[in-house]
C-alpha cells in the first residue's frame, strides 16, 4: 500500500512541477496527526516532524507553496 502511495505521489509531485511554471499553485499534502516522529500535531497546533521538514525544504528548493494538513489517517485517505 505504502509503494503504491509513494508512486502516486512522485506522479502528482512532476505533474505539479510542470504545471507550476505556468501557474502559482499551493498544493495541500495530507498526513496522520500521530505518527511520531515523522508527523505530528506539536504544542502549538502546528504540523511537525520530519515529512513536515522534508515538504518545507521542497517547497523551499521548488517554489510551490504547501498547505500542510495533519488529520486522522483515516480521513487523510477520503
Amino acid at each position: 500500500m505504502k509503494k503504491i502511495l509513494i508512486m502516486l505521489l512522485i506522479f502528482f509531485l512532476a505533474n505539479t512541477f510542470t504545471m507550476a511554471k505556468k501557474e502559482n499553485l499551493t498544493i495541500i499534502v495530507v498526513g496522520d496527526k500521530s505518527y511520531a516522529p515523522f508527523e505530528f500535531i506539536g504544542h502549538d497546533r502546528k504540523p511537525h516532524g520530519i515529512q513536515v521538514d522534508i515538504w518545507k525544504l521542497w517547497s523551499k528548493k521548488t517554489g510551490i507553496k504547501i498547505d500542510y494538513r495533519l488529520m486522522k489517517w483515516a480521513d487523510a485517505l477520503d
